[in-house]
């Protein structure tokens, strides 16, 4: 016979395993649906304007077009993220700004 605390012990594992694994698969799922709604990535990053003499990417958004007069807006990635990936979250905002995306000048990990 398997003593109280051995039992726990064991209980305690699976449940953490069976845990860990829902929870894994709800993040996976979150992902996919994400990504479904917003559109593809191609697409969204098709719209990003090249800005290479000041090392930066621009995305105008809420139906302005360059040069028109709105809010501007710098969003700053993470290290070894790029633009172009921390771009896409913006493009779900329908506000008027002008958004700027700067790239380092030394890449990190694959950013």
């Amino acid at each position: 016979m398997v003593s109280r605390p051995r039992r726990l012990r064991r209980f305690a594992g699976v449940f953490a395993g069976v845990f860990a694994g829902v929870l894994l698969a709800l993040a996976i799922i979150a992902v996919i649906l994400g990504l479904r709604r917003d559109g593809t990535t191609k697409v969204k990053r098709a719209s990003l304007t090249d800005l290479p003499e000041v090392g930066m990417r621009g995305l105008a958004n809420g139906g302005i077009a360059n040069g028109d007069e709105a809010p501007l807006v710098f969003g700053i990635h993470g290290r070894g993220d790029t633009p172009e990936s921390f771009s896409d979250i913006f493009h779900t905002y329908d506000t008027r700004a002008q958004f700027y995306f700067p790239r380092a000048t030394k890449p990190y990990g694959e950013g």
